[in-house]
């Protein structure tokens, strides 16, 4: 501005002395004044006419300077941030910065520049415009675009009427706020992620059936779940804040000590008419106050009992378990094992410890020669510790030991990690298998010999054997062996003669089957045949049923 204060005084200077010699040169023309129209006359209209021009040129060159002195100079200087200066005819010019400084493209023109704006933001840069006032000829806000390699830019804008510079047009002011407005909305996302949050963990909290709360730093409640606020209530408190005085009290002292990080005490209270122990637990939480929770003692120790109870009962069951038993817990060692585990792998009581992993016993196993002989003993081991680290389902396989036995291996994943092993020597069970099927057939042939129906019940209930004979007394299509005696007395009805006579052979039989005692009814059939079923109790459980003609 000071060029232009310069140049405004040498303007007056020259206007000053054209005014002067047009003065003095009028008053020589007066003095030598005559009735013609002389020489002097004209140097005046001359001098006259040339300080007008003059004059008005000076003026347009003046305004010209002042527009061009006002944008390159003293506007520039006091913009802090890139300057647009937008004329009446909509052409564009720099004042201040560039636009590859703000990412944005280089051949900008009026058109390109307004695309970058909203309808709404373009709509209030208009309207100050073409309605501004003396109180409003500013306005603001942002605009976004993607820059030059692609990244999201966030620019915030101040366009003026530039009236107030003594210019015709509009000046926009642009300010790079991109890291700005990205953590706005990194703040806005995180935000809402933690209303998601804390609504989900409101939810939980509230949901738990223990009374739980949160203890400020005054010591008082500043939170509490449904559970506490249903809780003070049957006490007889109805401040809907949960606050209980004494308790604010108490807690506020002894959590402003410093060497309390937890405090639990046990209190009688009168909940339904009823004397209630409750134990009230709250952990210090540094500069927050505390969190507690309390639970009813009467409840918890008899849960308590009865776990330890059933852990006692369960623990004396698999003792004395014919079987092998072994527990592996989900750290990998040992839990447990019975006394048949000792024994079916020869193994020292005292070599077997509570910390001891399941890999070492494996080698133990091997060592005593209990384990099968495979060629490949880190691949069979591998395969073991798999049992317990990514078994899901129960599963069994065979283990044919050096001394001839033959293990079915049961393996049993059980809720919280651990996993129990079954070892059953199926040798024993296939040896009792054979003499079982050997008596079977030896009853099968005896009863095949009678002649006379006979039919045998197993322990189970069911026909185990029967003769031709039997099958043809009660006429049944198909061999009835396998089926249920209360399906077979169903069958047989139709064959007695009366109501009666059936009630009290089913009454016999199923008496016979409870008692395990010999019992002879004699019944009455549809064809006149009179019958004597004698009903008699076998060595392994099973009763045998002859039915021989009476004379």
């Amino acid at each position: 501005m000071s060029l232009i204060n310069g140049y405004k005084k040498f303007r007056k200077g020259v206007l000053i002395s054209l005014v002067l010699v047009e003065i003095v040169l009028s008053a020589f023309i007066y003095l030598e004044s005559t009735a013609y129209f002389g020489v002097y006359d004209i140097i005046e209209i001359s001098i006259t006419f040339a300080l007008i021009f003059y004059v008005f040129m000076l003026s347009n060159d003046l305004e010209d300077y002042e527009n061009k002195e006002i944008k390159e100079g003293y506007i520039a200087k006091i913009s802090p941030t890139m300057l647009i200066y937008i004329n009446r005819e909509g052409s564009l010019e720099i004042l201040n910065g560039s636009y590859s400084s703000l990412g944005m493209p280089t051949n900008m023109n009026a058109k390109s520049f307004k695309a970058l704006f909203s309808l709404k933001e373009w709509e209030k840069i208009e309207n100050i415009v073409t309605k501004s006032t003396s109180k409003k000829q500013k306005t603001s806000g942002f605009i976004s675009f993607l820059d030059n390699t692609g990244q999201l830019k966030y620019l915030y804008y101040v366009a003026q009427v530039a009236k107030r510079y003594k210019l015709d047009g509009l000046l926009v002011w642009l300010f790079d706020v991109s890291e700005t407005k990205s953590q706005e909305l990194n703040l806005t996302q995180l935000f809402h992620k933690y209303r998601v949050m804390s609504y989900e963990l409101d939810l939980l909290i509230n949901s738990l059936p223990i009374p739980t709360w949160k203890r400020g730093i005054d010591g008082k409640i500043i939170f509490c779940n449904q559970a506490y606020k249903d809780l003070i209530q049957k006490m007889g408190y109805n401040d809907s804040s949960g606050n209980i005085p004494e308790f604010n009290n108490f807690f506020y002292e002894e959590l402003t000590k410093d060497d309390s990080e937890e405090i639990s005490i046990k209190k009688v209270f009168i909940i339904d008419n009823q004397p209630v122990i409750l134990r009230i637990n709250e952990i210090k939480v540094s500069g927050e106050g505390s969190i507690g929770y309390c639970n009813f003692i009467n409840e918890v120790e008899q849960l308590e009992k009865k776990v330890i109870a059933l852990n006692n009962t369960l623990e004396s069951l698999l003792k004395v378990d014919a079987n092998a038993l072994l527990i592996i817990n989900n750290l990998g060692n040992v839990a447990f094992y019975n006394q048949a585990f000792i024994t079916l792998f020869n193994l020292e009581q005292n070599s077997i410890s509570s910390n001891l992993s399941f890999s070492s016993l494996i080698d133990k196993m091997r060592e005593k020669g209990k384990l099968p002989e495979v060629k490949n003993y880190k691949e069979f081991k591998w395969q073991q510790m798999k049992y317990i680290t990514e078994q899901t389902e129960s599963e069994f396989f065979f283990m044919y030991l050096p001394d001839g036995k033959t293990l079915k291996v049961s393996v049993i994943p059980v809720q919280g990690g651990d996993t129990v092993f079954r070892y059953e020597n199926i040798i024993e069970q296939l040896a009792m298998g054979r003499v079982y099927n050997e008596h079977i057939n030896v009853l099968k042939t005896l009863v095949a010999s009678y002649d006379y129906a006979a039919a045998i019940l197993g322990h189970n209930g069911r026909l185990l054997i029967c003769n031709d004979k039997f099958i043809k007394l009660f006429d049944f299509v198909d061999s009835p062996e396998e089926m249920h005696f209360m399906d077979m007395m169903l069958a047989q009805e139709k064959a007695f003669q009366s109501v009666d006579s059936y009630q009290n052979y089913k009454n016999a039989l199923t008496s016979a089957l409870d008692q395990r005692s010999n019992i002879s009814i004699a019944l009455q059939f549809q064809d006149k045949q009179k019958i004597e079923a004698k009903i008699e109790p076998l060595p392994d459980n099973s009763i045998m049923i002859k039915y021989i003609n009476i004379v």
